[in-house]
């Protein structure tokens, strides 16, 4: 086993984010909260913040397209 690959299985690449529904300052409530392994293995924790980025934006929209039919 190379060095990459040990590295990669003692320190696997985590992607994660939360969704919040707020209507004020005070009330909030926890609508999703995600952890994963990443599915491509990042060098660089730019990159890694890149993707989970990505995922949750695309959660987001999501949540935002089934609030504005309800």
């Amino acid at each position: 086993m190379d060095t990459f690959s040990a590295l990669n299985e003692c320190i696997p690449s985590l992607l994660g984010f939360t969704v919040l529904l707020c209507d004020g300052p005070d009330r909030c409530v926890l609508h999703t909260c995600e952890s994963k392994k990443a599915r491509r293995v990042v060098m660089s924790i730019m990159a890694g913040e890149v993707y989970a980025f990505a995922n949750a934006f695309g959660a987001a929209y999501i949540l935002q397209h089934d609030l504005e039919r309800v």
